[in-house]
């Protein structure tokens, strides 16, 4: 991680820290404006009704719940924002994390290879007797059945994956 992206985080980091004040900001408003809606007189209540009265009570309750949640949020993006980026557990943090998530993608590469070889030695038998009847049979359209189709499905994935995966290893530079 260089610099550059240090900053992009540090940037985005600030604006979330932003976002959640004007929420919870916004949030306290609304939960004034009910707190006084609610302490008005039954008589300018009445009109509204009695289910109406009950979902605010509901909603001040969730704003408040929310309030604490955003509260907890933004102390924990503050005090991840204070913590200092040049020390050298931030640095070997990251590189653990780096390094744990090479190692999950490593071992998704070596189960897919081993899926990959197991689909290699099972597929040529199948092949030559696909070539053979090919050449008795004429083309005919596949009758529509949805059990075929999804293995249809599940195979072109498959090979999909197998696509995504030479580019991983090409980009990982593994043969």
């Amino acid at each position: 991680m260089n610099a550059e992206e240090l900053k992009n985080i540090k940037e985005r980091l600030e604006k979330t820290i932003q976002t959640l004040e004007s929420q919870t900001n916004t949030l306290k408003n609304d939960l004034n404006l009910i707190k006084e809606y609610l302490a008005k007189p039954d008589q300018e209540k009445n009109s509204q009704g009695e289910q109406f009265v009950n979902e605010l009570k509901e909603q001040a309750h969730n704003t408040e719940n929310q309030i604490e949640i955003n509260q907890g949020l933004l102390q924990k993006l503050k005090s991840t924002q204070t913590e200092s980026t040049d020390s050298k557990d931030y640095y070997d943090r990251l590189g653990e994390e780096a390094i744990s998530l090479l190692q999950r993608m490593k071992d998704k590469v070596s189960q897919q290879e081993i899926l990959s070889e197991l689909y290699r030695t099972v597929t040529p038998a199948s092949k030559e007797s696909d070539k053979e009847e090919k050449t008795k049979e004429e083309p005919q359209a596949p009758p529509s059945d949805p059990k075929a189709d999804l293995e249809f499905e599940k195979k072109l994935q498959k090979f999909e994956e197998e696509d995504a995966l030479a580019a991983l290893k090409k980009k990982m530079g593994i043969k």
